[in-house]
């Protein structure tokens, strides 16, 4: 039964973060189709200049400052192209690896937790934090933190061989871990490199890489549409080997759920 509530506890993490990655793919999706809307209206205006008024900050009593602007009608379709294809597209692509990584960093914990020798014995951690621990319990957490901090600048080979032992699992076989690395790459890219691909970029997303280095790396909403099917196929890949190696019986309730809405009785 222990074995069985720990399974438990695995197939919440991976239920809630694909449960997110649905919110994150629905929420794009509305803006995206608000944005062509937006710009089909901009189409149709009679007037080659569009007045506007929006907020340029805030004054110290919260109100905002607002501002009025004149835009060519060229300029404001462009702008909402930009925000359509690619702004949207980056903000999500952000927003899914995050969700990878914190659903890592859970796992890794409770695993952490329950199995404290699958932790690598030579690690270091400052005995002032050990001292602060009030128990057995809360210094598995600080051990398992300071390993999740490492791993944060850890090639992707280093990575998958650091969590093999944790996981039972070698990711680098993995389909979908193979191009979720190329979509952690795209986000570094966008966040540390302005979207210009480089040999880091390169390195990492191996024969998935879309750029050469020194290229502009192209993204848009059918990229991250890609880069959204293959976060849920991998938290689902994770889901069911976790399942078969630490049985769930709410993971057991949601199949049989999921096969009975999917299967509805003809009442005829």
């Amino acid at each position: 039964m222990e074995n069985e509530i720990f399974g438990d506890k695995l197939f919440k993490i991976t239920d809630r973060t694909k449960n997110h990655f649905f919110t994150i793919g629905r929420l794009t999706q509305l803006s995206y189709h608000s944005f062509i809307l937006t710009k089909q209206q901009i189409q149709n205006h009679n007037e080659e200049n569009i007045d506007l008024q929006y907020p340029i900050g805030q004054r110290p009593s919260g109100e905002p400052m607002l501002t009025n602007s004149s835009f060519p009608k060229a300029e404001l379709i462009a702008n909402y192209d930009y925000l359509s294809d690619q702004a949207l597209a980056i903000n999500g692509i952000y927003s899914l690896v995050t969700g990878i990584e914190v659903m890592f960093s859970e796992l890794i914990i409770e695993m952490i937790q329950k199995y404290p020798n699958k932790l690598p014995g030579n690690r270091k951690i400052e005995i002032s934090k050990i001292l602060n621990c009030e128990t057995l319990e809360s210094v598995h957490i600080v051990a398992a933190q300071s390993f999740i901090r490492d791993l944060t600048y850890k090639s992707p080979k280093e990575f998958a061989d650091s969590v093999e032992n944790i996981f039972n699992l070698n990711l680098l076989e993995v389909a979908q871990f193979q191009k979720y690395i190329e979509i952690k790459a795209t986000r570094d890219i966008f966040i540390h490199n302005q979207g210009i691909t480089n040999e880091i970029y390169v390195l990492k997303a191996g024969s998935l890489s879309r750029a050469r280095a020194g290229e502009v790396l192209p993204i848009n909403n059918n990229y991250f549409l890609q880069s959204y099917e293959t976060c849920i196929q991998l938290t689902e890949f994770l889901r069911d080997h976790l399942h078969d190696k630490w049985h769930s019986p709410e993971n057991e309730k949601w199949k049989q759920q999921f096969k009975e809405n999917s299967n509805p009785i003809n009442p005829s």
